[in-house]
C-alpha cells in the first residue's frame, strides 16, 4: 500500500527512497518492551515480531509484487537487523526474478524471508469464513500467523498448550503431586491395547481444552468490561460501525488462537509406547511408569529433585528416624545421581532410554507411519479446540509448534 506513493513522486531518487527504507529498518530495531516475569525467561531482549510481508498478490487476484517489494529485500540486506520480521508471499504469479532474489537474501544466513504459499493459506482463510477478497490481502502476524490486516481480532498465542501433559496425566491416571487435576482414565498398567491408551489420552486432553477455552474466555470478557482499547480499535474495521470496541467484538473478523505445542514430542512418546508395550512387548507398562518417575535411572533435577528429597526425608521422619543436614544431602545426591534406585533397576532404565531413543520411529524423519501419526495427534488436538467459541462471537482456531 506504500507503492502508490514512491510511484507518485516523481522527484525522489530511487537511491534516496532506498536510504528512507533503509533508515526506516533500522528505527523498527528501536521497539521494545517491558515483559512480565514469565514472558521474561523466554522473551527478554526480544524484538516485538513486527512482521512485515511482500509480494502475494491483490484483492482482484493479481500480482502485487512491485519495485518497492524488492527494495524492502535490500533494506533487509544492507542492515542486517532483527527487525522487521521479513516475510514474502509466493503463488503460481510471483515472477521468477523476485523468488531468485529472495533466495538470494536466504543465502546470507540471516533466517529471512520466511516465504508462506498464497496456494494453501488464502483457501485455509476461506475456510474460516474470510471472503475472497480478504483472504487475497491477508498478511502475517508477529512469527507466523496469517490474518486480514485492519479487519481481524485473531488473539494468536492465546495459550500455550502442552501436547505432552495428558500422555503423562494417563500414566497417573489423573493425579499431579497427590493432586486429582485430570479425569479418571484407568490403571495404566491394565491397558491391553493402544487404542486404550490412545483413547484416554484424548480424554486428558478433551479435558484439559475445555479448561483452556474457559480461561481464554474468561480473559476475553474481562478485558471487554475492564479495558477496552477506544484508539486500537479506531484502527480495525468495523468497531465503529457496530459501536464495539475491539476487545467486545467489534472487528469483522473475531478469532482465539491457542497453541498446541510439542506436536513432535508427543507424537515420538505416544509411537514409542505402542511399539515397545503393545507391539515388540519388550517392555512392560509398569516398567516404562517406573523408568519415567526415576528419570530412565539418570537422577532428578532441579524441583523435581528437591520435592523428592522433601518427600523422602518427610517419610522417614514420619517412621521416628532423625533427619540431619548430612542425611538431606544424602537423599539429595542419590536422588539426583539415581544411585537409590539401585544398580539393576538403573540399568534396565537405561535400556528403555536406550530402546526408545535407537529403535521407535521419530516424526520427521521422512518415516511415512510416523509422520501420518503425527497428523492424527495434531487432529486430535486441533479439531476438539475447533468446537469451541469465543465470547467476541467468533471460533477458536488452534496453532501447533513442533517441539
Amino acid at each position: 500500500y506504500m507503492y502508490p506513493h514512491l510511484a507518485a513522486d516523481k522527484n525522489i531518487s530511487r537511491e534516496f527512497a532506498q536510504e528512507l527504507v533503509d533508515c526506516c529498518w533500522i528505527k523498527l530495531n528501536d521497539i521494545n518492551k517491558t515483559r512480565d516475569e514469565v514472558s521474561a525467561q523466554a522473551f527478554a531482549g526480544y524484538a516485538v515480531f513486527q512482521n512485515l510481508c511482500c509480494g502475494g498478490q491483490t484483492e482482484d487476484g493479481r500480482d502485487a509484487t512491485n519495485d518497492l517489494s524488492y527494495m524492502c529485500m535490500e533494506a533487509t540486506a544492507h542492515v542486517r537487523l532483527p527487525q522487521p520480521s521479513f516475510s514474502i508471499r509466493v503463488w503460481q504469479g510471483t515472477p521468477d526474478e523476485f523468488l531468485y532474489r529472495a533466495c538470494e537474501l536466504v543465502r546470507m544466513g540471516l533466517g529471512v524471508p520466511a516465504m508462506y504459499n498464497d496456494e494453501v493459506i488464502i483457501p485455509a482463510l476461506q475456510n474460516r469464513g474470510i471472503s475472497l477478497r480478504d483472504a487475497r490481502d491477508y498478511c502475517i502476524i508477529g512469527c507466523v500467523e496469517p490474518q486480514k490486516g485492519g479487519k481481524t481480532d485473531g488473539w494468536h498465542d492465546a495459550a500455550f498448550f502442552n501436547m505432552c501433559r495428558p500422555m503423562e496425566l494417563v500414566f497417573s491416571n489423573g493425579v499431579d503431586k497427590g493432586v486429582k487435576i485430570g479425569p479418571d482414565t484407568g490403571d495404566v498398567t491394565k491397558m491391553n491395547t493402544f487404542e486404550e491408551f490412545y483413547e484416554a489420552y484424548k480424554t486428558q486432553q478433551k479435558y484439559f481444552i475445555r479448561l483452556l477455552v474457559n480461561a481464554d474466555n474468561a480473559i476475553d470478557a474481562a478485558h471487554a468490561a475492564r479495558c477496552p482499547l477506544p484508539f486500537q480499535s479506531c484502527m480495525v474495521e468495523d468497531c465503529i460501525g457496530r459501536g464495539k470496541s475491539l476487545q467486545e467484538g467489534g472487528a469483522v473478523y473475531n478469532f482465539t488462537g491457542p497453541q498446541g505445542f510439542g506436536i513432535a514430542n508427543n507424537t515420538d512418546g505416544l509411537l514409542a509406547v505402542k511399539q515397545l508395550v503393545f507391539e515388540e512387548k519388550k517392555v512392560t507398562m509398569a516398567e516404562l511408569k517406573e523408568a519415567m518417575e526415576a528419570n530412565f535411572g539418570y537422577g532428578l533435577q532441579g524441583a523435581a529433585a528437591e520435592r523428592v528429597t522433601e518427600e523422602i526425608a518427610c517419610g522417614l521422619a514420619e517412621h521416628g528416624l532423625e533427619i540431619t543436614a548430612d542425611a538431606i544431602r544424602t537423599i539429595y545426591e542419590e536422588v539426583t545421581t539415581g544411585n537409590g534406585i539401585g544398580a539393576e533397576k538403573r540399568a534396565r532404565y537405561r535400556e528403555i532410554k536406550r530402546l526408545i531413543d535407537e529403535t521407535c520411529p521419530k516424526y520427521g524423519n521422512d518415516i511415512y507411519e510416523a509422520d501420518m501419526f503425527a497428523r492424527d495427534v495434531a487432529n486430535t488436538y486441533t479439531k476438539e479446540v475447533e468446537k469451541y467459541k469465543n465470547v467476541r462471537g467468533g471460533r477458536l482456531q488452534a496453532g501447533l509448534y513442533p517441539v
